[in-house]
């Protein structure tokens, strides 16, 4: 069911008041008549809308579009291009915009009011701003207060559903004509965990009532959200004061931990423990450390974590018994050149010993969008999901991050390693960590800490969260964490190895060599040529899980080729010892 609520004492108009035919608002001086007089022009209003609605969200159109803030400028001026022209294309009365109350939907909000106000003065007639909102049993009353009280200042029109998002929107759409076009006004940015590959203007996915979404703020980041409410002082809700910097519902939702005061704000009480007393937080415009943006968000139901632990479960198991490897080297260092990547060739050794070889090696770069998208792929191609870099305490360490994201998990304060922190700074409460010292302890929610079972070896926890192992990327420490994963996480699996040493080269010995592959495809080849040695020419390597499989291929090959041109045949691959 849907109930529409209009404003109607915006800024003390009266609701009992007959609807005024006409209006009279003040446009700005054009900017290139610096001395021109403002402009007094009359509009229809059929529809009684507030006079003094239209005329704030005129005012906050040309403030908008006189910003000289560098960090702001582009931004506004591309956000309200973007509303101008799905006002061109949609109208007023099929432009809506999704309104729940949290810091990006506030943004669009206040930018939609001042697009519609420049487009009511360019038609010459008074339109309200039309919003949906969708209901939600366990919403923050805060977010409700605001929402109703942005109605009201300026006098919005908002249809209200109490289904779900997709029913929502056929409704809406019904009840406006469903044989019309229509444009909904999203807060979605790019990082945003349902943003994908859209942009300003990107139609509904094939299970939705088509409908364009139309995302003013896609470019933008999580500073310009704050520079832009806090410096046109604009109403936001109240919870964003207290901490919370990104908002769900009440039961995924909480204040951000990196937002909390530190000792300095704690009493201490004879003990030396923290007396009893709430904790407080800072704003979130003061998050200095954007990619944390969600670390307050993620609390699943019992049920559903429920269910995730026992898949976890398998996962594990199936780590354990894992039959293939992925690897994801991650640092702007590396493709810049700046630092030798030592940590690939030391993880492929380790696991090939293992009998696990490694499918895939991808080197990404310091972004969440690029990581994020890699471990996806790999963690459903490989069985087991090696990451390198990228989990430290700086500005550019988003690798925690990146893997929860793409693995559909909140990022929490792991408690266990909250106290391995205390015990390695030397302190008795988390409050006397450090800021970056506390980000060490966000961790996927699913995470567990692994150590290895004998003593000495690498006695920091290693870090695993379903079928992927995040290690550093220094090579001394990766190198030890991964000896560690081979030595005790993973079974072996015997590999057996046929190396043939020819006097041949490799163009006289080609054809023997594709006849072999194909006639045996559970073993694996390798041929590796060698122009410059007197010895020998080339150098053929089979590989397989089953011992019959390779020595009947490797017999089958030596009896293909010319008696003449073999020199040996070893059981061993190793290239360095011919």
């Amino acid at each position: 069911m849907m109930a529409v609520v209009a404003g109607g004492e915006a800024n003390g108009a009266s609701s009992t008041a007959a609807p005024a035919p006409f209006m009279t608002v003040t446009t700005a001086a054009p900017a290139e008549h610096a001395n021109a007089e403002q402009q007094q022009l009359k509009l229809r209003n059929p529809d009684g809308v507030s006079e003094a609605a239209i005329q704030d969200g005129l005012d906050l159109y040309h403030s908008i579009m006189a910003c000289e803030d560098p960090e702001l400028k582009g931004a506004l001026q591309e956000a309200m291009q973007v509303l101008n022209d799905g006002l061109r294309l949609y109208g007023p009365d099929q432009l809506i915009g999704s309104y729940n109350g949290g810091k990006d939907a506030v943004v669009i909000m206040h930018l939609h009011r001042a697009a519609v106000a420049n487009y009511c003065v360019q038609q010459g007639e008074a339109f309200r701003t039309k919003l949906i909102y969708f209901e939600n049993d366990r919403e923050f009353p805060e977010v409700e207060a605001l929402v109703a009280d942005s109605v009201k200042r300026f006098d919005l029109e908002l249809s209200r559903y109490k289904t779900g998002f997709v029913e929502g929107l056929k409704q809406r759409m019904a009840e406006g004509g469903s044989e019309k076009c229509y444009g909904f006004v999203l807060g979605t940015r790019k990082g945003d965990p349902n943003c994908g590959v859209q942009t300003s203007f990107t139609p509904s996915s094939d299970w939705m009532p088509p409908f364009m979404r139309v995302n003013p703020v896609i470019d933008w980041n999580y500073g310009q959200v704050w520079g832009f409410l806090r410096d046109f002082e604009l109403p936001y809700c109240s919870l964003y004061d207290e901490g919370y910097t990104s908002l769900g519902n009440l039961d995924n939702t909480f204040p951000n931990p990196y937002l909390r005061k530190r000792a300095s704000s704690a009493a201490v009480s004879d003990d030396g423990g923290e007396e009893g007393i709430e904790e407080e937080y800072l704003p979130a415009y003061m998050l200095s450390d954007w990619s944390l943006e969600r670390a307050g968000r993620g609390e699943r139901k019992t049920d559903s974590l429920a269910c995730e632990l026992r898949d976890l479960d398998t996962k594990r198991r199936k780590v354990r018994q894992a039959r293939s490897a992925g690897l994801v080297v991650i640092g702007d260092e590396v493709l810049k050149g700046k630092c030798q990547d030592l940590n690939t060739a030391f993880a492929t050794k380790k696991l090939w010993e293992k009998g696990i070889p490694v499918g895939r090696v991808a080197v990404i770069k310091d972004d969440e969008e690029a990581i994020c998208d890699e471990v996806r792929r790999q963690v459903q191609e490989f069985d087991v999901v090696i990451t390198s870099g990228g989990i430290g305490p700086t500005h550019d360490d988003i690798t925690i991050y990146s893997v929860a994201r793409a693995l559909n998990q909140a990022v929490r304060e792991n408690k266990e390693m909250v106290e391995k922190l205390l015990d390695l700074v030397g302190v008795e409460r988390a409050s006397q960590l450090t800021e970056a010292q506390m980000k060490m302890a966000m961790l996927p929610e699913l995470s567990k800490l692994r150590v290895a079972p004998v003593a000495g070896e690498a006695a920091w926890p290693i870090l695993q969260t379903e079928n992927v192992f995040i290690l550093p990327g220094v090579p001394e420490f990766f190198q030890g964490k991964m000896t560690v994963i081979a030595d005790h996480f993973l079974d072996s699996r015997p590999m057996h190895v046929r190396k043939i040493v020819l006097s041949a080269d490799e163009i006289l010995v080609v054809e023997h060599l594709n006849q072999a592959v194909e006639a045996h495809p559970n073993v694996t080849f390798g041929s590796y040529p060698y122009y410059s040695n007197p010895a020998f020419k080339t150098v053929f390597t089979l590989e397989g899980d089953n011992q019959e499989d390779v020595v009947a291929a490797s017999e089958a090959l030596e009896k293909s080729l010319p008696a003449e041109y073999l020199i040996k045949v070893v059981a061993d691959d190793d290239l360095k010892d011919i």
